[in-house]
């Protein structure tokens, strides 16, 4: 599956971007700069902004202060050039798997998704080709969330944000659902950006983790290990240690 050429990716740049709800500052003065084609995790506390980090950077929402600017310096990028999972796969329960992928081709209206180009691809790519005739409520978590992940790559989108969407599954699908991420983004190179608790998780896939606190980044890493990485190794351990002690409090603040 084609997806996309190697390093097409997005960049991002914020700067200074804050944003609050109801009296309550949620992000707060946050500047960062996303290369193309990487992969960046963010973790954090709940309520400590990454969720709505990614809202903002997605155009669900929008900052009281400060900017974004992707490549080229634009305010905005293109809406084909996107795509969002959730922790819920959020498939049309009256739609075939196929038909379902379909969705994220804005050309597929009116058209059944196993007669689109790229459909199959994008099915086969996540190991769901036989599925594509089948019904969402015949399928498991793991496989849904492998649907969205297909809707998500068959636009052959620059910037994939990935908003939990691991977190439902259970132990060992997460693993191969993580796995199956990064061997996506390693051939294609998109930009990717995931929410996510689970410093593990962060480890395993971004070349990059950055710590929100209070709205406020507090700690960036780059991850120095080649891809693919194997999960439990002790080279990951020792930068899973550094944010779980920045995490639980462990590690002093500077100053």
């Amino acid at each position: 599956m084609s997806v996309v050429e190697t390093g097409n990716g997005v960049g991002v740049d914020l700067s200074t971007l804050t944003r609050g709800f109801s009296g309550q500052t949620v992000l707060d003065g946050v500047d960062l700069t996303i290369a193309p084609g990487s992969f960046l995790a963010l973790v954090g506390r709940s309520g400590s902004g990454k969720s709505t980090l990614l809202r903002l950077i997605a155009g669900l929402d929008r900052p009281d202060a400060g900017q974004i600017r992707f490549t080229g310096g634009q305010p905005f990028v293109a809406a084909h050039d996107l795509r969002i999972m959730f922790q819920d796969a959020r498939l049309l329960p009256w739609l075939s798997v196929a038909d379902n992928v379909a969705v994220g081709v804005a050309a597929g209206l009116g058209r059944t998704g196993d007669a689109l180009p790229g459909v199959q691809e994008a099915l086969a790519a996540v190991g769901l080709a036989e599925r594509a005739a089948a019904w969402p409520s015949t399928l498991s978590g793991g496989q849904r969330q492998r649907v969205a992940l297909a809707r998500a790559l068959v636009s052959r989108p620059r910037l994939l944000l990935l908003d939990e969407p691991m977190s439902a599954l259970d132990a060992l699908t997460r693993i191969e659902m993580q796995d199956l991420i990064a061997r996506l983004w390693s051939i294609h190179r998109f930009t990717a950006i995931l929410v996510t608790h689970d410093v593990p998780e962060a480890v395993n896939l971004a070349d990059r983790v950055v710590l929100l606190d209070k709205g406020r980044i507090d700690m960036s890493i780059d991850i120095t290990l080649e891809h693919p990485r194997q999960h439990g190794a002790p080279d990951g351990a020792r930068f899973e240690k550094r944010l779980l002690d920045r995490l639980l409090l462990k590690e002093p603040l500077p100053g």
